[in-house]
């Protein structure tokens, strides 16, 4: 081999060496974000269907670890809540309304390590009524997860002015 093949073959190798610990560095962030991006897919709907409804349920307790807890300043909602009654929720605002979208903003990581993760974020929940006008909330949210059996689940979420 020349003196260029060997320089070329050197700079692919660290080149590959680089890609290879960015993408493990910053792994579970990536899985992570996906969580969320998934999540806001099974929340969010437009027509519903007692079978797509019952599916997208099922699918909700799976993000969350049972119990888990929510300090959001809403009393309906506040508190330690099972996987049966994060359904029942789930399942009461699919009833009351028509669609359902929610979004959350890019993620900032506060921590990720130890199979524990913290981040900030924004959300937007929107929701249209059955018989009345839409309504929109904007929240910024504290969201903490667990890694159990390789899945990163939801075990806290907290308004950051929680009092």
């Amino acid at each position: 081999m020349n003196r260029n093949n060997l320089i070329a073959l050197f700079t692919f190798g660290v080149v590959l060496l680089a890609l290879g610990v960015l993408w493990f560095i910053d792994r579970d962030e990536r899985l992570i974000r996906k969580r969320l991006d998934d999540l806001a897919e099974t929340v969010s709907m437009t027509k519903f269907s007692p079978i797509g409804t019952a599916k997208a349920a099922k699918a909700f307790d799976t993000y969350f670890t049972d119990p888990v807890t929510i300090h959001t300043n809403k009393d309906e909602i506040d508190g330690n809540h099972t996987h049966e009654e994060l359904r029942s929720l789930f399942l009461q605002g699919r009833a009351a309304s028509t669609s359902i979208h929610l979004h959350f903003d890019t993620p900032e990581f506060i921590s990720c390590k130890n199979k524990q993760a913290q981040l900030r974020t924004h959300t937007i929940l929107t929701i249209h009524f059955k018989g009345a006008e839409s309504g929109q909330e904007q929240s910024n949210l504290i969201i903490n997860f667990k890694k159990f059996s390789g899945k990163w689940l939801i075990c806290k979420i907290t308004d950051p002015t929680y009092n």
